[in-house]
């Protein structure tokens, strides 16, 4: 293998490894994270993409990248699905990202007391919420004892959080002692860890 041909398998193994471990990124994030010409990114995942090692999915106005495998998974075990792309995708957006993890804390908030707690205004809540609705991350209650939202599968949500813990999320520096209580709780590490100890 000539030097050249290792360079270009070398830049290729270290995107395809970004992906792997940080799925969910789009373009611009996976240059800026490995300092490279977006262009040779761009390059490279068109590669990755038809060789069937990475997928394309379009969220928000944004092309993300996911494994066509997930992690730990072998050729028998199914890839994300479609619905666990679309939440990876909104983990990498710190808003949502932090509405996810205090939903996992509370199972049920009104709008106000979200608001509240992530010190944004109403109208910055609505828009991300609405779009968390319409991607079916999260439901709303608009009546009864349980006027609210949670999320819609809370279990899924505290998986993917497991697994991938998303790069947004190391600079949302108010959340880390709560992130760090819904990691260590016996109660929810029963949610989403099987018999045997591993990630279910």
């Amino acid at each position: 293998m000539t030097v050249p041909e290792l360079l270009e398998l070398e830049t290729r193994r270290a995107i395809y490894n970004l992906v792997f471990t940080h799925p969910g990124l789009h373009l611009r994030e996976i240059q800026r994270q490995l300092g490279m010409h977006v262009n040779l990114v761009e390059y490279h995942l068109h590669q990755l993409i038809s060789n069937e090692l990475v997928v394309s999915v379009h969220q928000d106005g944004y092309n993300r990248f996911f494994p066509a495998q997930a992690p730990g998974a072998d050729k028998q075990v199914d890839r994300l699905t479609s619905q666990e792309k679309r939440v990876l995708g909104m983990m990498r957006q710190p808003m949502p990202l932090r509405i996810m993890v205090y939903l996992l804390a509370t199972n049920n908030a009104p709008h106000k007391d979200v608001c509240e707690h992530l010190g944004c205004a109403p109208s910055t809540l609505t828009y991300h919420m609405k779009k968390m609705v319409r991607g079916q991350i999260v439901v709303q209650t608009t009546a009864g004892e349980g006027k609210g939202y949670h999320l819609s599968d809370r279990r899924s949500v505290a998986r993917l959080l497991m697994l991938y813990r998303p790069a947004p999320f190391d600079q949302v520096d108010a959340f880390s002692e709560l992130w760090l209580d819904l990691t260590t709780e016996p109660v929810e590490l029963e949610t989403v860890v099987n018999a045997s100890g591993t990630p279910d």
